[in-house]
């Protein structure tokens, strides 16, 4: 008898301790995927080639680029300053504005499809960009 009573302890012992362990288990390793660490390079050429196919959206900006990225913004700024010198802001506007300058030299679109076309919602947003950028208006580069 005492000999069971040993067995059935013993028996509850290792059935708590294996509850124990899987406890352990799950809460220190959920059920996620492992995150990948994606070296610095491809994180700046992702973000490359993300602003080069999409500044055109007005809905491309920096806060998306950082959730597609799963970066900060602090982390992408560094990335962009240790490659290119500026931050991805200006980046993103260098390429709108420098699509939009072409627009303007070889086409007649009117100011309101050129903001469109180059990522920007209105016209007076873009004028005002495109001045701080240029030094000139749209209206004023185009003439000259």
């Amino acid at each position: 008898m005492l000999n069971k009573r040993k067995s059935l302890l013993t028996n509850l012992k290792i059935a708590s301790l294996t509850s124990q362990f899987f406890y352990y288990l799950v809460k220190e390793f959920p059920n996620h995927p492992p995150v990948r660490k994606t070296p610095k390079n491809d994180q700046y050429q992702i973000a490359i080639n993300y602003l080069q196919k999409n500044y055109t959206d007005p809905n491309c900006n920096i806060v998306e680029l950082c959730n597609r990225l799963g970066v900060s913004r602090s982390f992408l700024y560094s990335l962009f300053r240790e490659n290119t010198n500026i931050s991805p802001q200006k980046y993103l506007m260098q390429l709108r504005m420098e699509a939009a300058k072409k627009e303007l030299q070889n086409t007649t679109s009117n100011l309101k499809e050129i903001a469109h076309k180059v990522g920007y919602g209105d016209e007076f947003t873009f004028s005002k960009a495109f001045k701080r950028y240029s030094g000139v208006s749209p209206n004023v580069f185009r003439r000259n």
